[in-house]
């Protein structure tokens, strides 16, 4: 019996690992991996995050939980508020399973921090990015966009992956990237968020092998998506890079001479409309006077999502508590006192949780925003690794629209506010960790 005890336990520490594992694979590749059981899928990225949860649910980073409890208590409240109103009850359980968990998950994600200090889940993280990057550059060329159309056609890997298509028009013209993680601006930041992860982990933690061909394939996937959100990220990225990392000539090499090359070629990149889509980022940052009216409209909305919100609050003051919940993107009732009747400015971390959830909700996501902005600016080499996240919340809603991309805002918001979980080696015994997180930090 002796004997018996401490395997079982080793057999459940490498289960949990194995998970955490699992969980890298699904956020960073396969998000919407899935199996078909009625009419909604359920997705497997959903039933690992309950098997961690159930697994750590005695344990924790006490902060992390209250800020968990705190948003859960909020999103239930708006579900039964919306089931009260609409009786729209299939809609209400599809979208608090979907939207709640990652909720769930924030006290989780240090966790998943802790495991990535292993070699074996640094090579998961790695394939996972490369993979993702890879179908990012291959379904922005025409020549190859049809072999990623037809793997990720698989209702399996994306339930909506048709009407994706559909609305990026046909395959001979060069395309925003599409990868099975989602649309470009969100293919591109996961992988950013990776690029700083391995650059982090590489710095404090132990050297990784091959980096500097690595960092340069995730950068390909990043670059051909054409977001100017995923750009932006990019270019500060960089400039922090060399600011702050010393040594890794070769690699800092590499990138001198892409962006030497990508700078003397780049008329010919944007002339080349058929195979590449530079023309975007050329009408978007350097032809503002020529822009159309898809690309003023895209300004507006952005700048819209700071603004009028106070408008709609003024009118509207129920909204400083409820929104029009994340419950009427799948449906087609409504909360009769909050609909607004019309496509709100949205374009943002700020005016999509205030649209959806209210001012107060809001309230807490900026007040997240902040932190991640302090956290950056305090340790430069820190915010290497936030920084995609923090100019994604400043022109994007995805972090609260999508289930994935809230699991990538709270993973990295984890890592913000425990930083050294990935500047040591992985101890033994995951409850000794836990103890130290509460100790030191809560």
């Amino acid at each position: 019996m002796t004997n018996i005890i401490p395997n079982s336990k080793k057999i459940n520490v490498l289960i949990d690992q194995w998970a955490e594992r699992v969980f890298i694979v699904l956020l960073f590749a396969l998000p919407k991996l899935n199996l078909k059981i009625g009419p909604l899928p359920i997705y497997i990225i959903d039933l690992v995050v309950i098997y961690i949860w159930y697994k750590h649910r005695n344990r924790g980073f006490i902060k992390l939980k209250w800020i968990s409890i705190g948003l859960l208590s909020l999103f239930i409240l708006h579900q039964l508020v919306f089931l009260f109103f609409t009786g729209d009850l299939s809609n209400v359980i599809y979208i608090s399973i979907r939207h709640g968990l990652p909720l769930l998950s924030i006290p989780l994600m240090p966790y998943v921090l802790i495991n990535l200090r292993s070699d074996r889940s640094q090579k998961t993280l790695i394939i996972a990015a490369i993979f993702t990057s890879l179908t990012s550059v291959f379904s922005s060329i025409p020549a190859t966009r049809g072999i990623v159309k037809s793997l990720i056609s698989y209702p399996f890997l994306y339930p909506s992956i048709e009407k994706q298509f559909e609305k990026k028009g046909v395959v001979e013209e060069a395309i925003r990237s599409l990868s099975i993680i989602g649309v470009s601006n969100v293919t591109g930041v996961l992988i950013l968020m990776s690029i700083g992860i391995l650059l982090y982990l590489n710095h404090y933690n132990s050297p990784i092998k091959y980096l500097n061909i690595i960092i340069p394939v995730l950068l390909a996937g990043a670059i051909t998506t054409y977001s100017r959100t995923v750009t932006i990220s990019l270019l500060i990225m960089l400039l922090v890079y060399f600011m702050k990392y010393s040594g890794n000539r070769l690699l800092k090499t590499l990138l001198v001479s892409g962006l030497f090359v990508i700078s003397l070629l780049w008329n010919q990149l944007v002339e080349k409309s058929d195979i590449f889509n530079f023309k975007r980022l050329e009408t978007a940052f350097f032809q503002a006077d020529d822009e159309s009216d898809n690309y003023t409209h895209g300004k507006n909305e952005r700048f819209e999502s700071y603004t009028k919100p106070f408008q709609t609050l003024t009118n509207k003051p129920i909204f400083l508590f409820i929104g029009e919940t994340m419950n009427t993107t799948k449906s087609k009732e409504s909360i009769p006192f909050v609909n607004l009747k019309f496509n709100p400015p949205d374009h943002s971390l700020f005016g999509r949780a205030f649209y959806m959830n209210g001012f107060f909700v809001a309230l807490l996501y900026l007040l997240i925003l902040i932190f991640l902005i302090i956290k950056s600016f305090s340790d430069l080499k820190i915010g290497l690794v936030i920084i995609p996240v923090i100019v994604w919340s400043f022109f994007a809603h995805g972090m609260i629209s999508s289930p994935n991309g809230a699991y990538m805002f709270f993973l990295i918001f984890a890592f913000a506010k425990y930083p050294f979980i990935l500047e040591r080696k992985v101890l033994s015994k995951p409850e000794v960790i836990s103890n130290i997180q509460e100790s030191k930090n809560d």
